[in-house]
């Protein structure tokens, strides 16, 4: 016989098999939930190291005696970043980029990274006519073939006008080294380092 408990039981089983299908169904979605904050974290590390390691690079600690005695004043060096820079020196670059971006651990004899990074790098400037213009710069052993998931990392770097005579850091002081390509203004200003940077 089929009273009011019997009905009120009825509602109370379908009620909770309706919360626990429900409460299943959100548990399960909200586990495989695949948020777009998660693929960047990588993106975000890789980014870091890049702009730590060209932080680095734009670093000097050698500097020079301007005079003698007591009122003795320094002139620093270039950074190697600018020395790379301004004489298109790319082994420089790309050995100093490669220690500080692939070392695992120690000095001086660093242990690389199984998995290194490769780079691309790119110059921009002002030319003469007051556009931009671009040159490659340094890459690394693997060229960007435009399939790799890269993150770019950027740096200003600032570069004095061509020096003639008696500069610090020059093996000959008599010879005049050009900055860049035909067409870049040879005064003071600041370039922008581009660099690419992906994993194999």
């Amino acid at each position: 016989m089929v009273d009011d408990y019997g009905q009120l039981y009825t509602i109370e089983g379908i009620a909770a098999a309706v919360i626990m299908l429900v409460t299943a169904y959100i548990m399960l979605n909200t586990t495989t939930l695949y948020t777009p904050a998660d693929t960047h974290v990588i993106d975000m590390q890789l980014q870091q190291l890049g702009n730590d390691a060209l932080s680095m690079m734009d670093t000097t600690d050698r500097v020079i005696p301007s005079s003698q005695g007591a009122n003795q004043s320094y002139v620093s060096y270039l950074s190697p970043l600018e020395e790379s820079v301004r004489y298109s020196d790319t082994r420089n670059f790309n050995n100093t980029l490669k220690i500080y971006a692939n070392s695992l651990y120690g000095n001086p004899n660093p242990v690389i990274d199984s998995r290194p990074l490769q780079w691309n790098s790119t110059i921009y400037y002002r030319t003469t006519g007051d556009s931009v213009g671009s040159y490659p710069f340094a890459n690394s052993e693997r060229n960007l073939t435009g399939r790799e998931h890269y993150v770019t990392v950027t740096r200003w770097v600032h570069l004095n006008e061509t020096p003639s005579n008696n500069t610090p850091g020059l093996s000959d002081p008599n010879v005049i080294i050009p900055i860049g390509p035909n067409g870049m203004r040879n005064e003071d200003q600041v370039v922008l380092l581009e660099v690419l940077l992906w994993r194999d």
